[in-house]
């Protein structure tokens, strides 16, 4: 007569089975439950890659493409409540997310907001871009603006530019190392009789940019009046 398993048995190796299945599926659900966090911490990474490009691009457009007298003028130019503080440019809302551009010097050291020629120091840009609570950094080197060529522009008028009879205008290329009291000495020296004169400098660069020095407007009895502080260049 044969002999029949025990109940005992049947059971021990049901347990068996069902360890292994419950072991296979926890295993399964966990390497899922591992890629979704992976998948997700990816997407946030290259969110805030994008952003933090952006603010590079969005800086270096509002270099080559203005003429921004320093950074804070350069914060308000990019709109949507930028501001600069400390040598950073911060902006929220920027492709999903939000940027913080910093600008440092040949010593690594950041510009002022208010430094007048920055211009000068800059040469490196970072941008920190930050989207879903995850941050990404970029940075870029910003190419020197080489000085063309200066330009003094002058008009005189009599015997005003408000009631002119008469009037003339002059440009001369003049060295880079004219400033605006230069301008105005020569600008001067072709007055004739002309009761008004004005004057300025004007720069252009190698990178198809210009600036401009502020405009003066003088009474050419008055040889030491109306000397604007602002020169072109930087």
């Amino acid at each position: 007569m044969p002999l029949l398993p025990k109940k005992g048995s049947v059971l021990v190796f049901s347990l068996i089975i069902l360890s292994i299945i419950l072991s296979a599926a926890i295993t399964v659900a966990s390497v899922s439950i591992t890629n979704q966090r992976s998948a997700s911490s990816t997407g946030k990474s290259v969110q805030s890659f994008q952003v933090a490009d952006s603010g590079i691009e969005l800086a270096l457009q509002k270099i080559y493409k203005n003429n921004y007298a320093d950074l804070n003028a350069m914060a308000t130019g990019m709109g949507g409540g930028a501001s600069c503080a400390g040598g950073t440019i911060s902006k929220n809302n920027v492709v999903g997310g939000n940027i913080k551009v910093s600008f440092y010097d040949n010593d690594g050291v950041l510009v002022t907001c208010a430094a007048t020629d920055w211009r000068d120091k800059v040469v490196r840009i970072k941008s920190e871009g930050s989207a879903f609570g995850t941050t990404r950094v970029v940075e870029t080197a910003v190419a020197a603006a080489v000085l063309d060529y200066k330009v003094c522009f002058g008009s005189y008028a009599s015997p005003s530019f408000a009631t002119p009879s008469n009037s003339h205008m002059h440009e001369t290329v003049v060295p880079s190392t004219w400033t605006n009291e230069t301008c105005r000495a020569h600008i001067m020296g072709m007055k004739g009789g002309a009761g008004e004169v004005r004057y300025q400098l004007k720069c252009f660069f190698s990178n198809g940019s210009t600036s401009v020095g502020s405009i003066s407007s003088i009474n050419p009895g008055t040889a030491t009046a109306g000397i604007p502080g602002t020169n072109c260049g930087w």
